[in-house]
């Protein structure tokens, strides 16, 4: 062992023992960074339970809480968890327009007071997202209608094509007519 110590130069022993000594010094900052991290509370989506495997059978359970008139079911947080039922992306054919009502009727019913930012991104969320439908709606709208007046435009296009070859024909059959009017002028004369 100090053949091996005799045999590493000095220097390389410092830089060694600064590099272990930085080591450390991150993994104990890094154990004291950790420490401090808050802890992650729980959300809004915690107390409902979204199973990503039924949501089709959660939703119609749930519309059904809404539309039976005997269990008075007048929580409005039944609305918020349609809300995200519906616009959920594990949804196999989700419903943003239902979502959007969903979550409007609910932010009306709950007091401001009560409202989370959670609860108004997803607002803001499903608006553009409706917002977003709409112009695409007008884009493919417009879009057929360009397609419509292109058709029309070829049509009219190949129209004119063909009458205008019908019209290079006929200004070539004149000319050639000319040319022998004038040919037999000069041989009458």
């Amino acid at each position: 062992m100090n053949k091996l110590l005799k045999s590493i130069h000095p220097i390389r022993i410092i830089r060694i023992s600064l590099f272990l000594t930085l080591i450390g010094l991150n993994m104990s900052l890094l154990g004291c960074a950790l420490k401090q991290m808050p802890e992650m509370k729980s959300g809004p989506l915690d107390s409902l339970n979204i199973d990503s495997k039924n949501i089709t059978s959660q939703i119609s359970q749930l519309e059904g809480q809404l539309k039976d008139q005997s269990q008075a079911t007048d929580d409005p947080e039944v609305l918020f968890h349609l809300a995200l039922l519906y616009s959920s992306p594990n949804n196999p054919s989700p419903d943003h327009g239902k979502a959007l009502k969903r979550i409007q009727t609910y932010m009306k019913k709950i007091p401001d007071e009560k409202k989370n930012n959670f609860e108004r991104y997803i607002l803001a969320l499903l608006l553009e997202i409706d917002s977003q439908k709409t112009k695409c709606i007008k884009c493919n709208n417009r879009v057929k209608g360009l397609k419509k007046s292109t058709q029309k435009l070829k049509e009219t296009c190949d129209e004119l094509f063909e009458e205008n070859q019908q019209m290079k024909q006929i200004n070539e059959k004149l000319k050639n007519l000319d040319i022998r009017l004038e040919k037999k002028r000069k041989s009458i004369d």
